[in-house]
C-alpha cells in the first residue's frame, strides 16, 4: 500500500525500447538470437543484454536523470509500469536494476509486454493491464511515456495522458523528463 488514495496516485507507463534505452532492444535481441542459434548455441538473453546496456549507442537514455524521476515517482506514492511491444520481458528487471533502482523499487514495477495482433490500439491494452494491477479506474491519472507519437496519440484518444520521448537523446534531451517531474510535483504530497 502506498498510503495514497486511488484518486491521488498517478500511473506512469514507460515504454522500454527507445525510451528507457536508446536502442530498439526487441529487434537487436531477435537478430542476435537468430545469429547465435544458427551456430547451434543456445541464446542467453541476459548475457547479451549486458552487451547492449554497455554500448553507449544503444544503452540507457539519460540514465541518471531517468532513474531519479522514476525513484521520485515511487517515493511520492505513484505507480510505475513498463509497457512495451517486445517478446523479451525478461530484460525489464535486470535493466531497471542496472539503471540504478533498488531491488525493492524494481519489485514495485510490473512489466506488460507482447506484440499485438494489430498496432491500431497502440499501448492501450498494456496500459489497461497496468491499471488493473494497481486498481486504478480513472484514465486521466495515467501517463504513457513513449517515443512513438502514434502510441501517444492513441493513448490520448483513449483518455490517457502522454509524454513523447525524443528519438535521439540530444533532441530536446531532458524536456520530457522535466515534464514528468512537473506532473509528479503537481500531484505529490512530498515536495
Amino acid at each position: 500500500k502506498t498510503g495514497k488514495k486511488e484518486s491521488e496516485s498517478l500511473l506512469f507507463c514507460f515504454d522500454f525500447d527507445q525510451t528507457i534505452v536508446k536502442g530498439h532492444f526487441h529487434h537487436l535481441l531477435c537478430e542476435e538470437k537468430k545469429r547465435i542459434e544458427s551456430t547451434g548455441t543456445i541464446f542467453d538473453v541476459c548475457k547479451y543484454l549486458d552487451v547492449l546496456l554497455d554500448d553507449p549507442s544503444v544503452g540507457f537514455k539519460n540514465q541518471t536523470r531517468l532513474r531519479d524521476v522514476i525513484k521520485r515517482a515511487l517515493d511520492n506514492g505513484h505507480f510505475v509500469a513498463i509497457t512495451s511491444f517486445t517478446s523479451y520481458p525478461e530484460v525489464f528487471t535486470p535493466t531497471l536494476l542496472r539503471l540504478g533502482l533498488s531491488p525493492q523499487d524494481v519489485e514495485k514495477i510490473p512489466g506488460y509486454s507482447g506484440l499485438p495482433n494489430s498496432y491500431a490500439a497502440g499501448k492501450n491494452e498494456h496500459i489497461d493491464h497496468a491499471m488493473e494491477h494497481f486498481g486504478l479506474k480513472n484514465k486521466n491519472l495515467v501517463w504513457l511515456i513513449d517515443d512513438d507519437g502514434r502510441n501517444c496519440s492513441k493513448a490520448n484518444s483513449n483518455g490517457f495522458n502522454s509524454i513523447q520521448v525524443p528519438e535521439r537523446p540530444e533532441d530536446r534531451s531532458l524536456l520530457y523528463l522535466d515534464e514528468i517531474d512537473r506532473v509528479i510535483s503537481t500531484r505529490s504530497s512530498k515536495k
